[in-house]
């Protein structure tokens, strides 16, 4: 078998996800790109959206919320500001955080700085309930 690609995804707050993959798919602010074992190493920024986590047999979602990507000899790493694995979302939980970011950006009124950071999250957030 041909070899596996380690990798790993990590928040300020968690380590959210780390193994070996025959190949990961992920959303860069330039487009998605696939990273498989011994790619050229490069560093880049990536955006929100879906981290496909591909070990031949399954597929393992991560929907991330922006950062950066590095591969270098040692595998791929994601440094992001935040994410969310889908086995371990649910429903109920997602929506219950939407509703309290939303009402928490409506409370602020016109202060676009403290605001930008929970919408994104709120973004983020509603593309995960839509793939519950």
């Amino acid at each position: 078998m041909a070899d596996k690609l380690k990798y790993a995804i990590v928040c300020p707050t968690e380590k959210v996800a780390e193994g070996e993959a025959h190949m990961v798919t992920v959303p860069g602010s330039e487009g998605d790109f696939g990273v498989l074992a011994g790619h050229a190493p490069f560093l880049t920024t990536i955006g929100s959206g879906f981290v496909a986590v591909e070990d031949g047999s399954s597929t393992q979602w991560v929907h991330v919320r922006g950062g950066f990507a590095e591969v270098n000899h040692a595998g791929l790493s994601l440094v992001v500001e935040g994410a969310i694995r889908l086995a371990d979302a649910d429903k109920a939980s997602v929506q219950e955080r939407i509703n309290e970011l939303s009402e928490s950006i409506g409370a602020l009124g016109d202060d676009g700085a403290r605001k930008s950071p929970l919408e994104a999250e709120r973004l983020a957030l509603e593309d995960v309930l839509a793939r519950l």
